[in-house]
C-alpha cells in the first residue's frame, strides 16, 4: 500500500460538485525502528479531523468539508463541497490523526482546486 496523503493529486470542484468523496491511506511502519511509513509501528488510526485551507490559509474547514472524517482500518475518508461565496484556486486539506497509542500527528493532504464556473 502507497501512501497517498503528500499533496500529489489535485481534486477539482465546481458549482455542481457535493459531497465528492475522499479517501487517504497511511501506511503503517514495518518496526519499530523502520521510518517507512505514517503510522507508528504497533498502533492504528483511533479517530481522524480533516481541516480545509483556502489559498490565504484561512479554516473554511466548515464550509468545505461536508462529510466528516471517518476512519477504516488505515484509511481517512471525508467528502467535500463548492458551496456560494467560496474563493476560487487551490485549497489544502489536512488531517489530524489521533492513533490508539495516544500519539497524535498532522499530515499535509490534497489540494482542491475550486473553480468558479
Amino acid at each position: 500500500m502507497v501512501d497517498d496523503f503528500e499533496g500529489r493529486e489535485i481534486i477539482t470542484i465546481k458549482p455542481s460538485t457535493r459531497d465528492y468523496p475522499i479517501s487517504m491511506s497511511f501506511r503503517v511502519c514495518s518496526s519499530e525502528m523502520a521510518n517507512d511509513g505514517a503510522i507508528p509501528f504497533g498502533t492504528t488510526i483511533s479517530s481522524a479531523v480533516v481541516k480545509a485551507y483556502d489559498p490565504t490559509g484561512a479554516d473554511v474547514t466548515a464550509n468545505l468539508v461536508t462529510i466528516p472524517a471517518t476512519v477504516q482500518k488505515n484509511t481517512v475518508k471525508c467528502g467535500v463541497s463548492w458551496h456560494e461565496g467560496i474563493v476560487p484556486g487551490l485549497h489544502t486539506l489536512t488531517a489530524v490523526l489521533t492513533f490508539a497509542s495516544g500519539h497524535i500527528d498532522e499530515f499535509d493532504l490534497k489540494r482542491v482546486l475550486v473553480e468558479a464556473n
